[in-house]
């Protein structure tokens, strides 16, 4: 028998999310094939094992950052403030519970176009966790509140959308990050927009307003 303590699961961990949400089915008979391999997490051979466990599914950069400070603190503030509402996905397979999911992957598209003003660059996905995850992400005013704003803003700019005579811009994807942006310009023309862009927690908190 071994006891373990402070790890981290590198590869397997919507089989153990599963294991988890079905322990109740579980029997004394249940054998799972385990790896142990002891390092400081904080060692490059750490990254290396993460990268090369997995020949399953491809790690890609949105995995390595599902244990980012950042990233844990915008879903503890999803957990105070929208319990139930929305849920904000930051690894997959999560299990998500009720309410819209806002995965990680798509706010730092959001955040992209209403608050770096870079719309065209929404189509380079994989920057959203890699060069420019902390340009997206470690401002001080991003927060659930904000990523909650852009979002429902979203929603409506995509409701829109299929109204638009032009069918081909319509249903261009980057066409919604772009009126994102357009929205955002908008918006700092008018004093209540500019009280939504820095305060947007006194509208979207409040389920009437949105």
């Amino acid at each position: 028998r071994i006891r373990i303590s402070g790890y981290n699961v590198v590869n397997g961990c919507q089989s153990l999310t599963a294991l988890y949400y079905n322990r109740q089915y579980l029997t004394g008979d249940l054998r799972v094939l385990t790896k142990f391999v002891q390092m400081n997490v904080a060692s490059p051979l750490a990254a290396q094992v993460t990268q090369f466990s997995n020949n399953q599914n491809g790690v890609r950069p949105r995995d390595f950052m599902s244990n980012n400070k950042i990233q844990i603190r915008l879903q503890n503030e999803f957990r105070q403030f929208y319990e139930g509402q929305y849920f904000y996905e930051i690894k997959r397979g999560e299990q998500t519970g009720i309410g819209d999911v806002i995965s990680n992957e798509i706010t730092g598209l959001y955040l992209m176009s209403f608050d770096l003003k870079e719309p065209w660059a929404t189509h380079r996905k994989y920057q959203v966790f890699e060069d420019k995850h902390a340009d997206l992400f470690s401002r001080p005013e991003v927060t659930a509140d904000r990523i909650v704003m852009c979002y429902e803003a979203a929603k409506c700019i995509a409701l829109v959308s299929e109204s638009l005579n032009n069918k081909l811009f319509a249903k261009y994807t980057l066409s919604n990050y772009m009126l994102l942006y357009v929205l955002r310009l908008l918006l700092e023309e008018d004093d209540q927009g500019k009280t939504a862009i820095q305060h947007p927690e006194t509208f979207v908190r409040d389920k009437k307003r949105i």
